[in-house]
């Protein structure tokens, strides 16, 4: 039964649970798999620098553990690619505020996240030429598809 405090609401802890099993749910491997906490564990550490054990995510995600800490919590965020108040905020509906629809999925397989992660360190000139190459080769896509007859 849902814990609540004297307005009702769920408690903290109860929310950060729910949310973070549905992250891990809905984020699937190439294979289709949900990704297993030892293998959140160590792309925490690989990609964030943060240290965590599978079996503490496991008590993050049935509610046992009611503290993450600052770093836990943005490093999940990052990772499944909502903004850290997510697990807080009661204000959403909990189905509207995933905004996970594959896409953070498409990018992590594709290398993606890890691309835009190393972009985010650039200066601004740097990050201006970054985007002026992107212009370029979407260009060239699509005028490659368009002699071919393909959708971009």
């Amino acid at each position: 039964m849902p814990t609540s405090d004297s307005r009702g609401s769920i408690a903290v802890e109860e929310r950060f649970a729910r949310r973070f099993s549905a992250l891990v749910e809905g984020t699937r491997s190439a294979a289709g798999k949900p990704y297993s906490l030892a293998r959140i564990a160590v792309d925490l550490k690989e990609r964030y620098g943060v240290t965590v054990t599978p079996s503490h995510l496991s008590r993050l995600r049935s509610g046992e553990s009611a503290n993450p800490t600052l770093r836990i919590v943005s490093a999940l965020a990052q990772y499944f690619g909502v903004t850290p108040d997510y697990f807080m905020r009661e204000d959403e509906d909990e189905a509207l505020s995933v905004r996970h629809d594959g896409a953070v999925d498409a990018m992590r397989e594709r290398g993606i996240e890890d691309l835009i992660c190393s972009i985010g360190a650039l200066s601004d000139p740097a990050l201006d030429s970054v985007r002026l190459l992107v212009c370029a080769w979407q260009q060239v896509e699509q005028e490659k598809n368009a002699g071919t007859g393909a959708s971009a």
